[in-house]
């Protein structure tokens, strides 16, 4: 009699297999996800340290703080826009010695001026800062008049 496999027998085992099935699907889709993360990892390890000896190469030349943009420009080929904003501003903090700073881009669909990156600020600030969409700070008036505008001692 135990032989004997009735209908929901059967359906249960095929449904095991097919649970089985999927398991290993997931699996190999997550192993795949892995390899490519350790892929892009490793990738971005070694941007960052060509980038470091770029830094390193402007800090020797006595380079003032135009050595920014000429820092970044190598990496606009194969980087992409945020990885761009963050180097930049990472460059920035380190040839100024800064400790804290933000990059702020146009965002039509918000209305303003939105923060892209930031390193040093606490969350009340970011809050406040989210979308800047008049001229009452810094930001706004560098937004308004399509120009750098000073910002030391902000935040």
């Amino acid at each position: 009699m135990g032989a004997y496999m009735g209908v929901d027998g059967a359906n249960d085992h095929g449904r095991a297999e097919r649970l089985i099935a999927q398991g290993r699907a997931a699996r190999e889709r997550a192993e795949e996800r892995r390899r490519d993360a350790e892929t892009s990892w490793l990738r971005l390890q070694a941007r960052q340290a060509e980038a470091h000896e770029q830094l390193e190469r402007v800090r020797a030349a006595g380079k003032d703080a135009g050595a920014v943009g000429r820092f970044l420009l190598p990496s606009l080929d194969y980087a992409d826009r945020s990885g761009v904003i963050v180097a930049g501003l990472r460059a920035a903090l380190e040839l100024t010695c800064g400790d804290k700073g933000n990059v702020q881009l146009l965002d039509r669909a918000a209305g303003g001026l939105t923060i892209a990156a930031h390193h040093g600020f606490d969350q009340p600030f970011l809050d406040f800062f989210a979308v800047v969409a008049d001229d009452c700070s810094v930001c706004g008036r560098a937004m308004a008049g399509a120009e750098p505008v000073p910002g030391g001692g902000v935040g």
